[in-house]
Parts: structure tokens; C-alpha cells; sequence
């Protein structure tokens, strides 16, 4: 056990030995390696969106502007539908 006289007082201001210093850099060295784990995952996960954005941009958004394409087609064939149906139940 070591003892550490800070302001040279000659009393030990605290004391300190090798389990606790070993204690510390554990700590430390488990402290870093969550560090980096983490910025791994948040990178992975910036990666991910990423790629999603690119496969909605690429395959998601042509077909919804296809089907939306369709169905504005198959209102307006509804339309003149209904317009031919009211001028045969008029005539």
C-alpha cells in the first residue's frame, strides 16, 4: 500500500494500492472499449438508413408513383363511366 502526502505535510493525504490501481484501469479500459462499441453501432446504424433512403428512392417511390398513376386512370375511366351511364338512363 502506498501512501501519497499531496501537500507535503508529511500525513498521507490518501492511500492507494496495487487492487484499486488495477481497479482503475479496468475501468478505464472497459470505459474506452464501450466507447468504441458504440460509435461502431451508431455508425452501422447511420449505414443502414442510409441504404434504406437509397432502396425507397430507388424501388419504393417508382411503384407508388405508378399504382398513384393508375388510379388517377381508373377515376377518370370511372368518370366518363358514369357520364355514359347517365346519358343512357336519361335517354
Amino acid at each position: 500500500m502506498a501512501k501519497i502526502d499531496i501537500n507535503g505535510n508529511g500525513k498521507a493525504d490518501f492511500s492507494i494500492n496495487i487492487g484499486q490501481v488495477v481497479m482503475l484501469v479496468s475501468l478505464v479500459v472497459s470505459m474506452a472499449g464501450s466507447y468504441y462499441n458504440l460509435n461502431a453501432k451508431i455508425e452501422e446504424v447511420a449505414t443502414l438508413a442510409r441504404k434504406t433512403s437509397h432502396n425507397q428512392q430507388e424501388y419504393c417511390f417508382p411503384n407508388t408513383r405508378a399504382v398513384e398513376d393508375e388510379v388517377e386512370q381508373l377515376k377518370i375511366e370511372q368518370r366518363e363511366f358514369q357520364t355514359e351511364l347517365r346519358f343512357i338512363l336519361n335517354n
